[in-house]
């Protein structure tokens, strides 16, 4: 098999473990929110719950200042004391799928360049969105839960909101801050210069 398709098999395979999993920790608490929203609910905490989650959309529309690193998530131990590193490992181009592709593709890297790093820094900017969205969207299910006296459901959501929503975003956002200081210490002027001397 070619290179390009053990790629392509690996990482279909990986997507299709996380989606399981997503399924099975989010999407089914959310489906039977929705089932006790039919049945519980009222119109006006639903109107509410809406209009809130519809102003999740928002999270799309975040300033440019939301995306520049603040001085104390420079050197990363703050997110790596709320455990990110290890959370990272079990994650879709963590460290252990990376090593189980490297048993078939000794050469595979996610990133491998400073044109890949730009890529892959625009694309979890796009993942950092989406997963603000959804947690702002099931904290506020889990919110409403208590409100239906649905407790069991509420710590369900809550807790799904956390682990398949929340620390995906701050782990983007780990990410793209390492991707950030990794590619200014490749294209400053000094390093620029010093790659000049060696060529």
């Amino acid at each position: 098999m070619q290179e390009s398709a053990k790629r392509k098999v690996i990482h279909l395979s990986f997507r299709a473990i996380f989606a399981t999993i997503v399924f099975a920790f989010w999407t089914v608490p959310m489906i039977v929110f929705s089932v006790v929203v039919w049945r519980k609910g009222n119109v006006i905490s639903t109107v509410v719950f809406l209009l809130g989650a519809g102003l999740s959309l928002m999270m799309f529309y975040l300033p440019e200042q939301y995306y520049r690193p603040r001085a104390f998530e420079l050197n990363g131990r703050f997110y790596e004391r709320l455990g990110i590193r290890f959370y990272k490992r079990w994650m879709m181009n963590g460290d252990y799928m990376n090593r189980f592709s490297r048993r078939f593709l000794p050469d595979y890297r996610v990133i491998d360049g400073c044109d890949s790093m730009r890529k892959f820094e625009a694309q979890v900017r796009t993942y950092e969105k989406g997963h603000l969205m959804w947690f702002g969207v099931t904290a506020l299910a889990g919110i409403y839960a208590i409100v239906l006296s649905s407790h069991v459901l509420a710590l369900c959501l809550f807790t799904s909101s956390l682990v398949t929503q929340l620390y995906p975003a701050i782990l983007q956002r780990y990410l793209r801050i390492r991707i950030t200081k990794c590619l200014d210490s490749r294209t400053s002027p000094q390093a620029l210069a010093n790659r000049n001397r060696s060529t």
